[in-house]
C-alpha cells in the first residue's frame, strides 16, 4: 500500500482482527482480509451513482458508493473498516483536479478528436479498463458513467 494510505487511514489497525473500540463488540476476532500479494485476482467492482446532475453542487454526500468483489464480501468489508476507503473515493470525485477533470475531458475534447461525447466517453472506459491502477482509472470509469446517467454526458454535443 501506499505510505499516505498506511500512515493516514490504516495506522496501527490490524486488517485480520475486528475491533469495534465504541461496543467492544468481536474482540480480537479473526477475519478476513485481501492478501495483497495474492496470485488470484480479486474482481472488485466500484459502482457509482450520482444524487444530482448538477455537478458544480456535487458534494460527497451525492454520491453512492458499493463496493463488491464476488464471494469475498468479508474482505471487502475489512477493507472498507481498516481504509474508510469509501470517503477519499468520494472525495476524489468531487475534487477539482479528479473527477471534474474526467468529465469535462470528456465533454470538451471531443471536438479536438472529432467525436461526439458519448463517444469520447467509450475512449476514456476503454482507457481506464486497460491500465485501471493507472490515474485512478478504476474510479474514474465508474464515475464517468454516473455522470452519463444523471445525463451530464450525451450522445450528441447539446
Amino acid at each position: 500500500m501506499c505510505s499516505e494510505c498506511n500512515s493516514s487511514y490504516k495506522l496501527q489497525k490490524d486488517p485480520v482482527r475486528n475491533i469495534d473500540p465504541l461496543h467492544n463488540a468481536n474482540a480480537g476476532a479473526r477475519r478476513k482480509a485481501f492478501y495483497s500479494y495474492s496470485a488470484t485476482v480479486s474482481n472488485i467492482a466500484i459502482d457509482l451513482t450520482l444524487a444530482t446532475s448538477e455537478i458544480d453542487k456535487l458534494r460527497p454526500a451525492d454520491i453512492t458508493l458499493t463496493i463488491s468483489a464476488p464471494g469475498r464480501n468479508e474482505e471487502v468489508e475489512a477493507w472498507k473498516d481498516i481504509f474508510g476507503i469509501e470517503e477519499p473515493y468520494r472525495d476524489k470525485c468531487c475534487a477539482k483536479n479528479d473527477g471534474m477533470v474526467w468529465l469535462s475531458r470528456v465533454i470538451e475534447e471531443c471536438e479536438n478528436y472529432g467525436l461526439t461525447p458519448a463517444q469520447m466517453l467509450e475512449a476514456e472506459i476503454l482507457a481506464a479498463e486497460k491500465k485501471p491502477w493507472h490515474d485512478a482509472n478504476f474510479l474514474k470509469k465508474p464515475f464517468l458513467l454516473a455522470c452519463q446517467a444523471v445525463g451530464l454526458i450525451w450522445s450528441t454535443p447539446p
